[in-house]
């Protein structure tokens, strides 16, 4: 009983498969970045001034791009708002105990 069998693939039409990366797609419109506008705010009234009027004017500008579909272009400003809060309010942070320390100091 020495039969050979076929291969299972033999006569049958090759498959190929495509794998693609999940992206941000809900209902098959993309999500607008995250614009930080209340972080800016907040950063530009209590830490630092400067840096958190930066990052507001970046927050605006995410809106204002990802309307007019420049996708990258409004990923790219959320960044860069997000980067000037953090250091807005890192830097507001390190000028408010410094100022504390040096009033504990100079009257205690």
């Amino acid at each position: 009983m020495s039969s050979e069998y076929a291969p299972l693939t033999e006569g049958l039409p090759q498959q190929s498969y495509t794998i693609q990366q999940p992206r941000k797609v809900l209902d098959g419109i993309e999500r607008a970045p995250v614009d930080y506008i209340g972080l800016s705010v907040f950063t530009a009234l209590f830490c630092f001034c400067p840096l958190g009027v930066a990052a507001l004017c970046h927050s605006f500008t995410v809106e204002e791009r990802f309307g007019a579909g420049d996708v990258v272009g409004a990923r790219s400003a959320s960044r860069t708002a997000l980067i000037f809060n953090v250091v807005g309010i890192v830097f507001g942070c390190l000028i408010i105990t410094a100022v504390v320390i040096s009033l504990l100091v100079i009257y205690v």
